[in-house]
């Protein structure tokens, strides 16, 4: 995909921005949707959806990982929502087990050593079995799913002359007809990186004013890639007063993805 300009004039008026920059725009928000994965969490009693995030896959030789923000994993009855239907509408999901999650210990010489938990969290997806319980299923006979899955290192840093965004399906509201969440897009573009926060976090600013909680809720965990979708960090929150978005560094994290 061509890489998608930066397209703000000094003065911010966003109307100069030509039918070519639309089109890179839309691209990418395509790019990044088919790539953000839907999690979602459903009680164990009545299999009703109690809480959405995002999440996105990447390959470490033959395997490979699902990765997601730690606070939104939280608890059991998580799964992978699929695009698979049932003959009565119902949306297939796949269950997430097991979900680890990232601890940090510090230790220091005067004994006031402590763990703080990473907002981070991972599952492996064994494709085999997978495609297994996939193929035996007979409410989905005839149909197929794809998902992406990222290739390259997450060696990349943000650098503050770059642009990112990120798109995911949140907005979420449960609708009982077809027994899913109903979701509306959400993404940024355009996105500056200004520095990290008191406690080592990418913090991104918006180029426009920040939507509210409401419309970003269940983004956390979705990719933030920059124009040639280049994947820099994950979205984990947003600080509604600043105008921006943070993202963790999983450049400082990749290495422990898969060592359980």
């Amino acid at each position: 995909m061509e890489r998608w300009r930066f397209a703000i004039s000094e003065s911010g008026d966003m109307g100069r921005r030509t039918k070519r920059d639309e089109e890179a725009e839309r691209a990418f928000i395509d790019m990044m949707l088919g790539a953000t994965l839907n999690l979602v969490r459903l009680d164990p009693s009545t299999r009703l959806p109690t809480n959405g995030c995002s999440g996105f896959v990447i390959e470490r030789g033959s395997r490979h990982f699902l990765l997601s923000a730690g606070h939104g994993l939280r608890g059991d009855g998580w799964y992978l929502e699929t695009t698979l239907t049932s003959r009565n509408r119902e949306v297939l999901t796949i269950p997430l087990q097991p979900i680890w999650h990232l601890q940090q210990i510090e230790i220091r010489a005067d004994d006031d050593s402590h763990v703080t938990e990473v907002d981070f969290a991972w599952v492996e997806l064994e494709l085999d079995k997978l495609e297994e319980q996939l193929r035996s299923d007979e409410r989905i006979k005839g149909q197929s799913w794809a998902f992406k899955s990222y290739r390259r290192a997450l060696d990349v840093e943000p650098t503050s002359s770059g642009i990112y965004g990120f798109a995911a399906s949140s907005q979420m509201e449960y609708h009982r007809p077809i027994g899913a969440l109903r979701r509306e897009p959400s993404y940024e573009l355009y996105m500056e990186y200004v520095g990290l926060d008191s406690s080592g976090l990418y913090r991104f600013k918006l180029a426009r004013e920040h939507q509210g909680h409401a419309y970003y809720r269940g983004a956390s965990g979705a990719p933030i890639a920059d124009g040639n979708g280049q994947i820099v960090s994950m979205v984990l929150r947003g600080d509604e007063r600043e105008g921006t978005i943070l993202g963790l560094p999983l450049r400082k994290y990749q290495s422990v993805i898969g060592l359980e």
